[in-house]
Order: C-alpha cells, then structure tokens, then sequence
C-alpha cells in the first residue's frame, strides 16, 4: 500500500454492499461503511489487511460518514436526522452528538429527514 502499482482485495465476511470507504491518513488504517449499518475498521500494515475492529449501529442507519483530516473522529449521518460522533482511537461511539430537535428551530416539531452528506468548510477547517 501506498506505492504505485500495489494492489490489495479485502472482503467483508459478511455479504453487504460498501457505501463509502475513508481512509485513516498516515495511520495505515481504512474504514468501510457497510450496508448493513456498520463501521469496520481495517489493518492495512499487515501483509493481509484484516478488519480490526466493527461498530453496529443498532437504533439508526448510516446514511453518510465524513473524516476530517487530521481528526480523531469520524462525524456519521443518520436515517433519523442526527450526527454522531466515533473516536478513530478507540473506535467507540462518544456519548456526544448533534441531535436533529437541537439544530433546528423550536416551532418544527418534525423529523427533517436524514442526513445527506457530512463535509468540511474547505475555507475554514474549524467548521
């Protein structure tokens, strides 16, 4: 890995389809985000990349995941609205989180739907 012409296949055990792939930059680690509602973190330093770790989220669906550079955690989106935050060290869900009745105004009383897409502020990386 991280040469020209390297290639490597790595297989979930479970039969589910990758929504998105985040690399851990200078970590020798990879994050896929499965159908199946779960985070799987990989070994890349091994010979055979190995999955390491596997986060289930039971309550919610994964609808998107960002991975700012340089951070320690992964922002993951969900069906329901809400942000959640997984700390790439421990690879452990945080009991913080942006909660979809605390972003919004206090008259909608709605869901607003789920979460599209999670990016950085390119201009400003503190947003």
């Amino acid at each position: 890995m991280g040469q020209s012409g390297i290639e490597s296949y790595l297989e979930h055990e479970e039969q589910a389809e990758i929504q998105q792939l985040l690399f851990l930059i200078n970590e020798g680690a990879l994050i896929s985000v499965t159908d199946g509602d779960c985070l799987h973190m990989w070994t890349l330093r091994q010979k055979v990349p190995t999955v390491v770790q596997t986060l289930r989220f039971t309550r919610e669906k994964v609808t998107c995941c960002c991975l700012p550079l340089q951070s320690q955690w992964l922002y993951v989106g969900t069906d329901s609205g809400n942000v959640r935050f997984v700390s790439t060290h421990l690879f452990s869900l945080s009991n913080y989180g942006v909660h979809w009745n605390q972003a919004i105004s206090v008259q909608q009383r709605a869901k607003p739907g789920a979460v599209v897409v999670l990016s950085e502020q390119p201009t400003d990386t503190n947003k």
